[in-house]
């Protein structure tokens, strides 16, 4: 498995350096045992908070 970052956006807060929010787009290669070199991409939402990244995931509680 590899990954090459394809892009970052990233949305600022008024007055201060560092980005609150970076999208990030890559390009990620795999290989299954049986196959050839397959891609795909994924599409990432990091948060800066409290001193440190995270990432952003969504969870949705309508299923329970």
């Amino acid at each position: 498995v590899s990954a090459t970052i394809k892009s970052v956006e990233c949305s600022y807060v008024e007055a201060d350096p560092m980005p609150t929010r970076c999208k990030v787009s890559m390009l990620v290669d795999y290989r299954m045992q049986t196959s050839n070199i397959q891609q795909t991409y994924l599409f990432e939402d990091w948060i800066y908070t409290d001193g440190g990244w995270f990432l952003y995931q969504k969870i949705n509680n309508s299923f329970i």
